[in-house]
Parts: C-alpha cells; structure tokens; sequence
C-alpha cells in the first residue's frame, strides 16, 4: 500500500471530521434512500441477506442510512485511510471495515450482490 496516498486519505478524512456537524444531514439520507431504490434492493427478494461492498467507504455514511429501512443486508467496506474505517466501524457496529485499495479487493469474485463506490465526501 502507498503510505503517502494512505496519509493524504488520513488527513483528508481528518479535517472532513473535524468541520462537519456530527449527525448526518437528512438529504444525505434521502439520496442514499434513493440509491438503494434504484438499485433494486428493496424491490428484490426482502427474504435473502443482501451482501454489498462499498469501494472507498469513508466513514461509512452510506450504510448508517440502512438503519431506518430494515433491510437485510451484509455490509463490508474498504477504504484506503485507517482513520476512516474506524469512523465507519463506529458507525456501523455490525458491518465489516477494513483498510484496503480498489486495486486490490481482498474478496472472492462474485461475493457481492452489490457493489457501490460514492468516491469520498
């Protein structure tokens, strides 16, 4: 892993922390909710567990908008910045968080049923 690109991630997500208001905005809930309908998730078979990566997870956000909805879902995350995947283990008690690049996904081929990549912010 290039550690120079982990420190920026690691600074970025930082200062991120440090200037924004602790609970998410409702808009950021209402596009997530959106981006789950469309993919289909809550139009597929609510009986079968769910498994969804997302590639460059931050603070895991994303999956702290599932909370509300009741789907069931395996939740795993990957992000470059060590900083970050603690943050998104905190908010997200029971997904799977691990510092890790894109390039190289520390997964099977066709483990997911889902895979989301939102790029930071």
């Amino acid at each position: 892993m290039n550690k120079n690109l982990q420190q920026s991630y690691n600074n970025w997500h930082f200062k991120h922390e440090q200037n924004k208001i602790q609970s998410p905005k409702r808009v950021d809930y209402e596009f997530y909710e959106f981006f789950i309908e469309f993919l289909g998730i809550l139009k597929d078979d609510l009986t079968k567990e769910k498994f969804i990566l997302d590639v460059g997870c931050g603070d895991g956000k994303f999956f702290a908008s599932f909370k509300d909805l009741r789907l069931k879902v395996k939740k795993f995350g990957i992000d470059i910045s060590d900083f970050a995947i603690e943050k998104a283990k905190n908010n997200n008690p029971d997904g799977n968080f691990s510092v890790a690049e894109a390039e190289k996904l520390p997964f099977s081929d066709c483990y997911f049923d889902y895979v989301t990549c939102w790029g930071g912010g």
